[in-house]
């Protein structure tokens, strides 16, 4: 679903555009029953949703879409944006005006495009190469992709950036993702190529190694290795060969044997859960259905609630993502912590759809909401009070 990728201008639902990474992912009847049980939950638990208070986040120059990726504990937010680039190119006298798709921060109530400092540094053409940012650290460390594919045959690579880094490259074999990084500064991707070796395969960066591989469980059908997340142990969650599974960068591995699904979010780059630091995970499998994987747990578990997906986990065990709404084809951004129920996440109008993406460890959620216009736009659900972290 590249439209969602590169935010094109595109008046669809959520429920559309993460339903058409998989067939399967279409509603069905069968899914009443736990519809109506889904609403008894809610009902439960409006309490927890009263403690958030939603927040569209700044725009750029007349930007039409946007929206929130990840945040750390500093409310320190990442994502992408189509906007109003006007500016210098060294491909262009003069200054030279275009819509383009860019990666962005949030920080103190302003939006800062980082696709202009990105493109300038790596000398790449700001109205066609196309940036997002995925996830930031507690230092301030960010990683992100680019998509020069109307440049170069092989176009798809990653980059690094902080105030004290800069802008740092990260290309390896084929196209290359990077999609987290943790607290202690390890970054985490995928690369692939269609040639031989054929396949996609995990790996790693830190400012002092570098890239280095981080092999990932067997894989006897497909050899694809695609990585969602990373917590400060240096575990992964992720889908290997068509399941979900756990791995580690001391080489230990875990499947599943549940079907993956991921929500699009840059090009060829899926998403589809998170790991907290006490190793619980949360992630979607083909229906889609939200699943939980405690740490202590041999196997995962389904939540229950019907149709929908799990996007992130926080160390306090706060789930968040998003649910089909029964009857409309929309989706509602949730949230789901033991012992409180389930949360439809406050909406930022009557009939928005969205969809929650990632929970830092207060329990503040960012994300995206859609209204009847058919815009993106990027919010930011702010917890009243921080979770409790569990003994």
């Amino acid at each position: 679903m590249r439209e969602l990728g590169h935010l094109a201008p595109v008046a669809v639902t959520l429920l559309a555009m993460i339903a058409c990474t998989d067939p399967a992912a279409v509603v069905r009847p069968a899914d009443r029953a736990s519809s109506r049980a889904f609403s008894a939950h809610i009902d439960s638990a409006t309490v927890t949703a009263a403690r958030y208070s939603p927040m569209l986040l700044a725009r750029a120059r007349r930007a039409s879409h946007a929206s929130a990726l990840g945040i750390n504990d500093q409310r320190v937010i990442v994502g992408q944006m189509s906007y109003t680039y006007a500016g210098r190119s060294a491909f262009a006298p003069g200054i030279v005006e275009c819509e383009t798709s860019g990666a962005a921060m949030w920080r103190n109530g302003k939006v800062v495009m980082l696709h202009e400092i990105v493109v300038r540094v790596l000398g790449l053409d700001p109205c066609t190469a196309y940036t997002t940012a995925v996830d930031i650290n507690n230092a301030g460390v960010i990683v992100g992709n680019i998509d020069n594919a109307m440049n170069e045959g092989v176009g798809h690579y990653a980059f690094i950036w902080s105030e004290t880094l800069g802008v740092v490259r990260i290309r390896e074999l084929g196209e290359t993702y990077l999609s987290a990084i943790n607290d202690r500064g390890l970054a985490v991707g995928y690369n692939y190529s269609e040639g031989a070796p054929s396949g996609a395969r995990s790996f790693g960066w830190t400012a002092i190694q570098g890239t280095f591989e981080i092999p990932g469980p067997p894989q006897p059908n497909y050899g694809w290795e695609t990585v969602w997340d990373v917590n400060d142990a240096g575990t992964l969650i992720g889908c290997s060969d068509g399941t979900v599974a756990r791995w580690s960068v001391a080489g230990i591995s875990t499947l599943t044997g549940l079907s993956c699904f991921a929500v699009p979010v840059f090009g060829d780059h899926y998403l589809g859960g998170g790991i907290s630091n006490r190793g619980d995970a949360a992630f979607s499998v083909s229906g889609p259905l939200p699943f939980r994987w405690k740490h202590d747990d041999a196997l995962p578990v389904d939540i229950g609630w019907g149709a929908g997906g799990a996007t992130d986990i926080s160390d306090a065990g706060r789930m968040v993502g998003w649910r089909e709404m029964l009857g409309t084809p929309a989706t509602v951004a949730y949230t789901r912590r033991a012992g409180e129920g389930v949360s439809a996440l406050p909406a930022m109008r009557a009939g928005d759809a969205s969809v929650a993406m990632a929970v830092n460890r207060c329990g503040d959620v960012v994300g995206w909401t859609q209204g009847l216009g058919g815009a993106l736009e990027s919010v930011i659900w702010r917890i009243a009070t921080c979770d409790a972290m569990p003994r």
